[in-house]
Order: structure tokens, then C-alpha cells, then sequence
């Protein structure tokens, strides 16, 4: 049997809305709701994958119901301006996202609910209703279910009883002498829950009750008359409508792949998750290409480190990255290090490979004979990302950094603070659309115990990627620096920050042994 979920999109709206913090991107825009809204539509997919789907939506225009009674829903508060902000953007996900959404001037997201659930079961499907709304669970019957997700229940026919005391045929008749407050609609004075249940289960429906007045209980018959006109015109504005004259049919609810367009979109609302799987996986970023044009040449004699030395000499920036055998900047080794001082062009210099049938690697004092002067050149501005990792493990093998530096990871911070990363490999996709290898990734299709063992033309595409994709981000953010008009806090203030940092972590902290003992005694 095949399933279509139906969801009622204004109440995941809403619920994303009140339930999220007031989440905002670097521009200010409000985005929760889009957020929760996506997450929830993300968590459905991946629990139901449905054949068939219809995300719901109400329209601008009155509907039938505001037409045949002007009061109706007239007691709802407007909705907060930051929340009808988000209804296109929620509005444009959805279609860059392949789900189907159908909606209808004139008719309720309801009333559609309604019209696709009567679809779906003539075509033997198993229907799912996603929505907190009461109304909804009068569609309730064998083979469609209105699940309500912050209660966690599935209301299938004797749910519906257990809750109403009534069969869900007989929920609008219910809700018709009762009258709804959320819907500003008026009852029958005194008829509350059990009196309403007690007249259907003595009477079945509405139209037996008033088939022969002498039969109405006698303390409620002239209220029940006098109310009369008002009960059938509550049951006209209840009922849904199962006939909506949509355009769609039932293959044009089948959920399609997403667009390519729906990475940008979301990079723009800086949503750190694509909702599609591991953000860092490139089958959950099929916008991102792979970057054909980037010329990678390894260093590995003098010969060429002599010339890579002159051509830096002639540049007034470069940009370098460091590959090591682990992360603890006191201990760890150079195991290569790349340098770019243009677009698509970079160079690895292998020193620190171990396999079988390596080929032979510069020694580390002719690397510090070509590059130290480099590094020491105050006219040479030196680019890199995470540089305060980088030059602490260049100090402890005896390369001083001199001159102007810059800071891509910093740089990033500084134009937008509140971005969810500023890891390399995330810039480089929202900046350029490159999908870069993660180390993750490399280390698995290798099968590498550590990057030592990663044959050298493999490990310099890996490790060239990063100081020439390196550079490019530095000449666009000094463009955005400038721009914004952020050099001075960039250069003035957060660039010696780094060094500040870097200082303060290689000097390390004094700590009173003795005194933190005693508070570990006092305390247990």
C-alpha cells in the first residue's frame, strides 16, 4: 500500500515560529521559522518516506466561509511581522526542495487536506494528515490518520473516540453545538463537551436530533430551538470540503529531487545544515563542482625549491598551509608544506612521507635555507588560514614570521560574525561553490593510518587545495574589508590578536597545583 502524507503547513509555520528562539542571520533577517519548518519537513521524509506528498497552504484570499459569515476567525490576533516575513521564504524552500504544494484561493489548507485525503483513498493509498488542528480529525476513517506530533499521537477512529467521546463522523455535529472559540463561532448556550456527547450518542447526528423536536430532552429543547439556525450554520463552516477544484492530480504529488538552487538558498539564509544529509559529504551539496582548472606541481630538490624561492621573492603576497601528523602544535611533525601566490597554481613540499617506494623528499634544513628569508621579508605579506596553528609549529622548527599577515579564517570572522563556521572547506563552498575534500574523506579512500602514509601526488591535491583556495579567499576579503570599511579592525586589532594568542598559548598558564588540591579535598 502506497503512503501520502498531507501536511497543514501554516501550523508547522507557527509551531517552527513559537518554538525556536528569534534566530537571525549576519543581514538581520529573522530565519526560525524557516529553520524549525525545515527540520520538521526534513525529520517526516526521512520517518515516512512517502510516495505522495502535499504540503498544504492557506491563500490571502477570503475564503468561502469569510464570505458566508464576516465574523469568522475574527477574534485572531494579526500574526507578529517577523513571522509573515518568513512565509515566502518557507514558500520558496519548498519548491526549490521538490516537495509538492498545493494550495486554492477560496478554500482552507483544510479543505485541500480534505480533497487529497478523499483522493489518496480512492487510489488505495494510506494517508498520513500532519496537523494540530481538531478540525482536521473529522476526516479520520479507515485508512487515514491525522497525527499530532507535539502530543505524539496518531488519531485513527477509536483515538478520535477515546479523546471526543464521539466517532469521528460526528465530530462537526459535535463541534456544531458546542460552538469553537478559535474560530469564533457561537453554540448552544449550555451545551459543553458531555452535553454534546450525550445528544450525539442518543441521537447520532444533528439532522435526527431536529428531525422531531418532541424528542429533545426537555430542559435544553428551547435553547436547542432558538439556536437552531446558528448550530446548522456552525456545521456549514465546520464541515471541510472534499471537492476543492485543484489542478494537481495524484502524480503531480510525487516528491521530486531538489534543485540545484536550493544550496544557494540556503547558504543565504546561512543555515549551516542542507537538510539533504552531511553537510560535508558531496552528495548532500550537488550545487558544489569539483575545481578542474587548479595546476598542482610538487617541490621535491633543491633545484626546485631554488626556483619556487625566486618566484615568491618577486610576489607581494603569498599564502601557505601546513600538513602535520596530528593536532598538539608542541609535539606534532611537518609532514608537507603547500604554498600558492596565484589563482589555480600551488606547489607541495613533501618532507615527512613514509611508505614503501617514497620517492626522496627535501631535507628540512634546505626547505629553511630557500624559505626562511620568506618568511623573515617585512615587504611580504603572508596569507593563511588558522595562521596561529600554522606559525606556532613553524616557530618551534625555527621560522620567525615577519611583516604584514593575513588571516582568512580571521577575516571571515570580522565580515560576519555570526557565520555557523569559518572552517576552510564551508567558506570555500558558500564563496566559490567548490566542494573540497575533507581530510575525513581522504584518510577513508586512502585507508591511511595517518597523512605520513598518503602517497605524495595524493596528499599534495589534498594539501595544495588548501593554501591556493587559501589565497583566493584572501583577495576577496580585502576587497570586503575595504568595502566595508573593516581594515582597521581587521589589521589594527584582530591580525595582532593573533599573535597575542599565539604567545599566550606557547608561554601556557602557571597553575597552583598545591591550592587546587586543597579544593579538591574541601570540595569532596
Amino acid at each position: 500500500m502506497k503512503k501520502m502524507c498531507l501536511i497543514d503547513a501554516s501550523g508547522y509555520i507557527h509551531r517552527a515560529y513559537h518554538a525556536l528562539p528569534p534566530l537571525t542571520n549576519s543581514r538581520g533577517q529573522t530565519v526560525n521559522a524557516v529553520f524549525g519548518f525545515a527540520r520538521m519537513i526534513q525529520k517526516l521524509l526521512k520517518a515516512e518516506n512517502p510516495d505522495y506528498l502535499g504540503v498544504c497552504f492557506d491563500t490571502a484570499a477570503p475564503t468561502f466561509r469569510h464570505q458566508a459569515f464576516v465574523e469568522y476567525k475574527a477574534n485572531r490576533e494579526d500574526h507578529d511581522e517577523t513571522l509573515i516575513s518568513q512565509f515566502p521564504l518557507v514558500n520558496e524552500l519548498t519548491e526549490l526542495w521538490g516537495l509538492p504544494s498545493v494550495r486554492m484561493d477560496g478554500f482552507e489548507a483544510d479543505d485541500v487536506i480534505a480533497t487529497l485525503a478523499m483522493e489518496g483513498q480512492k487510489a488505495g493509498c494510506r494517508v498520513l494528515i500532519l496537523s494540530g488542528d481538531k478540525d482536521t480529525m473529522q476526516l479520520v476513517t479507515e485508512g487515514v490518520v491525522v497525527r499530532d506530533e507535539i502530543r505524539r499521537v496518531d488519531f485513527d477512529e477509536a483515538k478520535v473516540l477515546e479523546k471526543f467521546g464521539i466517532k469521528p463522523n460526528q465530530l462537526v455535529d459535535y463541534l456544531s453545538l458546542m460552538g469553537d472559540k478559535v474560530d469564533n463561532l457561537s453554540g448552544v448556550p449550555g451545551v459543553g463537551e458531555k452535553t454534546a456527547q450525550k445528544l450525539l450518542a442518543e441521537f447520532g447526528s444533528l439532522d435526527a436530533l431536529y428531525a422531531d423536536e418532541q424528542k429533545m430532552p426537555e430542559k435544553l429543547k428551547g435553547k436547542l430551538i432558538q439556536y437552531k439556525e446558528q448550530v446548522f450554520k456552525n456545521r456549514e463552516l465546520i464541515a471541510l470540503k472534499k471537492d476543492v477544484p485543484l489542478t494537481q492530480t495524484l502524480n503531480d504529488l510525487i516528491p521530486q529531487p531538489p534543485k540545484e538552487e536550493l544550496g544557494p538558498f540556503l547558504r543565504r539564509l546561512e543555515f549551516k545544515d542542507n537538510f539533504m544529509g552531511d553537510s560535508e559529504s558531496a552528495e548532500s551539496r550537488p550545487d558544489l563542482k569539483k575545481n578542474e582548472t587548479r595546476k598542482v606541481e610538487v617541490v621535491l630538490d633543491a633545484a626546485a625549491l631554488t626556483q619556487l624561492a625566486g618566484a615568491l621573492q618577486k610576489k607581494s603576497s603569498f599564502s601557505y598551509d601546513l600538513e602535520t601528523d596530528g593536532l598538539n602544535v608542541k609535539k606534532c611533525r611537518i609532514v608537507g608544506l603547500s604554498i600558492s601566490y596565484q589563482p589555480d597554481l600551488t606547489y607541495y613540499i613533501p618532507l615527512g612521507h613514509h611508505y614503501l617506494g617514497v620517492p626522496q623528499q627535501p631535507a628540512w634544513e634546505e626547505i629553511s635555507r630557500a624559505l626562511v628569508p620568506l618568511f623573515l621579508d617585512e615587504q611580504i605579506q603572508k596569507a593563511g588560514h588558522n595562521l596561529k596553528f600554522d606559525n606556532a609549529i613553524l616557530n618551534r622548527h625555527g621560522i620567525e614570521i615577519n611583516g604584514p599577515q593575513f588571516d582568512t579564517m580571521v577575516a571571515a570572522y570580522c565580515l560576519e560574525p555570526s557565520k555557523n563556521s569559518f572552517g576552510l572547506k564551508n567558506l570555500v563552498a558558500d564563496e566559490f561553490g567548490e566542494q573540497m575534500t575533507t581530510y575525513a574523506e581522504l584518510m577513508k579512500t586512502t585507508k591511511a593510518e595517518d597523512f605520513t602514509h598518503i602517497e605524495i601526488d595524493t596528499a599534495a591535491q589534498y594539501a595544495g587545495a588548501d593554501a591556493e583556495t587559501t589565497f583566493r579567499l584572501k583577495l576577496l576579503y580585502e576587497d570586503r574589508l575595504k568595502e566595508k570599511k573593516l581594515t582597521a579592525l581587521f589589521y589594527d586589532l584582530e591580525m595582532p590578536l593573533v599573535e597575542v594568542i599565539q604567545a599566550m598559548e606557547r608561554a601556557g598558564i602557571l597553575i597552583d597545583i598545591a591550592h587546587l588540591k586543597r579544593t579538591q579535598q574541601k570540595f569532596g
